[in-house]
């Protein structure tokens, strides 16, 4: 956390981890995808702390715990089941 006059590079790294029960990206195949923040202007990429991951619940592909390869796959699997999921064809 920063504090009034701090600068942004004092700021430690922030996620935004959004879990989605429906497609917000139907051009791409991969269930999850990693966006950052660019200047519109000069395209610079000033806040390389930010970032924002997306996990569509209907692209995941995997139904059982013992395949997971890693954390994040884990617990879009347990929110997933949690909530009401996307009935998948």
């Amino acid at each position: 956390m920063i504090i009034r006059g701090d600068q942004y590079h004092d700021l430690e790294e922030i996620i935004f981890i959004v879990i989605a029960d429906f497609i917000l990206f139907p051009d791409k195949s991969e269930y999850k995808s990693k966006h950052t923040i660019r200047d519109e202007d000069t395209n610079e990429h000033d806040l390389r702390d930010f970032y924002f991951i997306f996990t569509e619940l209907p692209k995941f592909p995997k139904t059982k715990e013992g395949y997971l390869e890693n954390i994040v796959e884990s617990g879009s699997i347990s929110l997933g089941m949690r909530m009401n999921p996307v009935k998948r064809s």
